[in-house]
């Protein structure tokens, strides 16, 4: 069981996302490094409270640090989690300047803050949705990984025949690299079954024949399930503890769909998912 989570845990959408930012550099993350240069990434264990690790820092030829946050759904808290996180880099790495981007990348509205200012503290970073992006001028950059961001942007699910004849074009590695990352990705956007339908139609692999991606595929469809119920529990009883995330984590998809019955009427997180 513990190696069946771990699993899971490992095809979750923002570490695929992270991957697509660090290895791939989509042109979104061209427009975050402003013409500097990568030199590295820095890995950091934050321990304040709970282990917290941010999700993307990279090192910047001017000596800037750039720490990018990854969210597939609304954080009501996410300002004083990025002030938390600056902190504890600047801290950790000699009070270099750091610059801050959270990219959104929920089909929901974005309604989280880029601010927060307690009077004594301030916070501000650059909030990204996906969702405004054009996926059109993503197409038109020829990028593997803007043609993946290019389905999470605004009409991107129309453009999905394109998106998969890009990866049509690729061989070997790359494109079953490319495949894959769509078929996380697509959960999040509810479009798994067109995507299938498309590799269907183009000649590409069935994603019901390949073991991997059926199970990269499945684990994303649960996973986007536990997440959206994740927000609304979430918005409704704050941040969940440790073990109720990690319960939302391994519920079956009958248990999803019963938790998210009972939000609406739950007047106790145990009411929802039982007790620890």
């Amino acid at each position: 069981m513990a190696s069946a989570n771990a699993k899971r845990d490992r095809l979750d959408y923002d570490a695929v996302i992270n991957d697509l930012f660090e290895r791939d550099h989509p042109s979104l993350l061209d427009g975050l490094l402003a013409g500097r240069r990568i030199t590295g990434s820095l890995n950091l264990e934050l321990k304040v409270m709970l282990k917290r690790f941010p999700d993307l820092l990279l090192l910047l030829d001017d000596g800037t640090i750039l720490h990018i946050e990854f969210q597939t759904g609304n954080h009501r808290k996410m300002p004083h989690r990025a002030g938390i996180y600056a902190l504890m880099i600047s801290y950790k790495h000699d009070c270099r300047r750091i610059e801050q981007a959270v990219i959104y990348l929920g089909a929901a509205k974005m309604n989280m803050r880029d601010t927060l200012d307690t009077g004594g503290v301030q916070v501000r970073y650059r909030l990204i949705s996906a969702g405004d992006l054009d996926a059109d001028a993503l197409l038109a950059t020829g990028r593997p990984a803007d043609a993946v961001l290019a389905l999470l942007a605004r009409n991107g699910v129309d453009r999905l025949g394109e998106i998969v004849s890009r990866a049509k074009r690729l061989t070997g590695e790359r494109r079953q690299r490319l495949l894959a990352q769509l078929a996380v990705i697509s959960g999040l956007r509810g479009a798994s079954e067109r995507l299938k339908m498309e590799l269907k139609n183009m000649g590409l692999i069935d994603i019901e024949k390949n073991v991997i991606l059926k199970e990269i595929r499945d684990n994303a469809l649960m996973q986007g399930r536990s997440g959206i119920v994740q927000d609304l529990l979430e918005q409704k009883f704050g941040r969940l503890p440790a073990w109720a995330k990690a319960r939302l984590t391994r519920g079956t998809e009958a248990q999803t769909r019963r938790w998210a019955r009972k939000v609406l009427t739950a007047a106790t997180l145990e009411e929802v998912i039982g007790a620890r």
